[in-house]
């Protein structure tokens, strides 16, 4: 005990020594190593806003969560919601405006990196077996095997004539079990049919331009409504940076004034943004700029009682410039030692404010 003692003795002594024997020159390095401090602070010094990352992920619920985020990617999503009114004509407007807002959100694939507010059979793709049930599946593969010697004689030959010959033996010979086919199956591909057909005759009697069959897949789409369909969700899922506080600030901006400006083209439809990550980024930039103004009125406050109990300004603006130099070495040490701040460490220069200033106080007042 008695070491410690006089080992923290001895460096205290030859500390004040030094301080004042070189005062100016202490002072001097002192500020120069703030201003350093403060600038690689400023390059380096990173912000980590996960808030995944507030959580050990050693944690069993967590780490299973993880794994979640890992193999299904980020399913946070944001929701705009519009209003129909639960009719058929409402629910007309509210599709062409998800259709207006899905255009100028996809002008921005830096920001929006998904939409998802309708689903057809095109854009399913490959992957429409997957959303069938297995009465659909086995339809299905009925209707292809009855169907494979008509489409291999079509491949073989794909001419017009050929076309209109199969569908003729098809109908008039009973060709491919069609009293075993899914009448639904038929419905739409005797549609089709038609729709060609009409194309066909237009073209020929007056001498119009052909018009791609579009029906047949609008047909199919099925846009994500509600049960009762009174409200038509559109999801958006943002790109976030975790470099910055807000995370998804750039893609929420955009996104809202797609929104404005879908409602000036749609003045009658009602619409709105939700979501957690709307939440959580609102709560962020509230938090931000409390933390700030708190910060700065701290700072004036201090000044100020300082002034009025210490009858003078040179005293207090000494105090409150070994404050922002200490706060300026905190920042390059965390900038040094661990690199980056997160949602919670971030708020050590708040805490520096209250109470980073006593050891001043207990100098000014002696």
């Amino acid at each position: 005990m008695q070491t410690i003692k006089r080992i923290k003795h001895g460096f205290l002594t030859v500390l004040w020594k030094t301080v004042s024997s070189y005062p100016y020159a202490v002072i001097g390095i002192g500020i120069l190593l703030a201003v350093a401090s403060a600038l690689w602070a400023f390059f380096f010094l990173q912000l980590n806003s996960n808030q995944d990352n507030l959580v050990s992920s050693s944690l069993p619920f967590h780490k299973r969560y993880l794994e979640q985020i890992k193999n299904f990617g980020d399913q946070e999503y944001l929701y705009v919601v519009i209003k129909t009114g639960g009719t058929e004509e409402g629910k007309k407007r509210a599709i062409a405006f998800a259709e207006s807002l899905n255009s100028r959100l996809s002008a921005h694939p830096k920001l929006i990196s998904a939409i998802y507010y309708r689903l057809s059979e095109t854009e399913i793709g490959d992957h429409a077996l997957y959303f069938t049930s297995l009465n659909e599946a086995k339809k299905l593969s009925a209707a292809i095997i009855s169907f494979a010697p008509y489409l291999h004689r079509w491949f073989s030959n794909a001419t017009l004539a050929g076309f209109f010959q199969l569908i003729s033996e098809l109908l008039t010979q009973g060709g491919g079990n069609l009293q075993d086919m899914d009448p639904a199956i038929m419905k739409k591909g005797l549609e089709a049919m038609g729709e060609l057909l009409k194309n066909m005759d237009e073209i020929l009697r007056k001498n119009g331009r052909y018009h791609p069959i579009d029906e047949f897949s609008e047909s199919t789409k099925r846009y994500f409504f509600t049960s009762n369909s009174k409200l038509l969700i559109m999801r958006v899922l943002p790109v976030k940076d975790y470099g910055t506080m807000d995370v998804i600030g750039k893609p929420l901006q955009m996104v809202r004034q797609a929104i404005h400006d879908t409602r000036a083209e749609f003045p009658s439809v009602t619409a709105g943004l939700t979501g957690r990550p709307v939440l959580q980024a609102d709560e962020m930039e509230t938090t931000n700029k409390d933390m700030t103004m708190a910060a700065i009125v701290a700072i004036v406050l201090i000044g100020v009682l300082f002034i009025f109990i210490l009858h003078g300004w040179l005293r207090p603006l000494l105090v409150l410039l070994c404050l922002l130099i200490a706060m300026a070495w905190s920042f390059g040490f965390a900038t040094i030692a661990v690199g980056h701040l997160n949602l919670l460490s971030i708020v050590f220069a708040l805490v520096l404010v209250g109470i980073g200033v006593d050891f001043g106080v207990h100098i000014v007042i002696r």
